[in-house]
């Protein structure tokens, strides 16, 4: 849970890009091609983060993931090249997806699926609160020190403070070690049905389908199309519950009731794509 509030902290310093535009010379409407490097880099991780939620350790991945989040944050603070420093957010960007993605399997890896959706429900909850504090801590950091000074934070910070949370991801790893282990010898024994192989291609046409849904909710987003993005989220919350991905069904389903009312949230799309993303990654 610390990797998700050191997260929020990373994404509240985006409040950092207009005083940050006006120091490399691009004026208080530079921002966007900050966030533009950034929107960039999570594209590139979002594929990446899917490769990497199969690895069997997943601590030093994630640890290694946050610094590649926050250092580029630091090195803005010495860079006044407009372009260098967008740059330098598409690594950030990349980071900071990888880190959502791999935090939430490791999750999944460690909790029952019994409990699964009331755990991820509190942890939403409890994302909630480090949003504010991390809005409170930028916004501080901005008014009474400037914008480097706060650049410089979010890059020794972030890595620093999420030390405390390797101990967690260590014991998680060894936990997930221990029960593949355990689980080796059973997984050798022929099948006796072909139930297994059913449930699979079931799983493995969800699969398929699932980027289909998200660039089909994306496109009507951006058109403001309120009904066919309640219609499809609505259908992809269904197919999520029954190839058992409750976390996607339960943030599908937000989706198709927020549109209901004409709402389109973008953190809640972003956190559908991160969500896909981990699932896609145990294939």
């Amino acid at each position: 849970m610390i990797r998700h509030w050191l997260t929020d902290l990373h994404q509240q310093s985006f409040k950092a890009f207009v005083p940050l535009s006006i120091r490399l010379g691009t004026g208080p409407d530079g921002y966007s091609y900050l966030l533009a490097g950034a929107a960039l880099g999570a594209v590139l991780g979002a594929g990446l983060a899917s490769r990497l939620a199969g690895a069997s350790r997943l601590a030093p991945v994630i640890m290694g993931a946050l610094c590649l989040q926050a250092l580029p944050y630091l090195a803005t603070a010495a860079v006044n090249s407009p372009a260098v420093a967008a740059l330098l957010q598409v690594a950030s960007g990349t980071g900071m997806v990888i880190v959502d993605v791999l935090a939430i399997t490791s999750l999944q890896r460690d909790l029952p699926g019994a409990v699964l959706s009331r755990v991820l429900g509190i942890f939403d909850t409890l994302l909630l609160g480090a949003v504010l504090l991390a809005s409170l801590a930028a916004g501080v950091l901005l008014a009474h020190a400037g914008v480097n000074v706060a650049l410089i934070a979010v890059g020794l910070g972030v890595p620093f403070i999420g030390l405390a949370g390797l101990p967690a991801l260590l014991r998680i790893d060894r936990r997930s070690a221990a029960e593949a282990e355990r689980l080796r010898p059973r997984a050798q024994e022929p099948v006796a049905d072909d139930g297994f192989s059913r449930a699979q291609r079931q799983r493995d046409l969800y699969l398929q389908a699932l980027p289909h849904h998200l660039a089909w909710i994306a496109e009507r987003a951006r058109a403001g199309d309120t009904d066919a993005v309640a219609d499809e989220a609505r259908r992809l919350a269904d197919d999520s519950d029954r190839a058992g991905q409750p976390s996607v069904a339960r943030v599908s389903a937000t989706i198709a009731n927020d549109a209901d009312r004409g709402i389109l949230s973008q953190p809640k799309l972003m956190q559908l794509v991160l969500l896909a993303a981990a699932a896609g990654g145990g294939r």
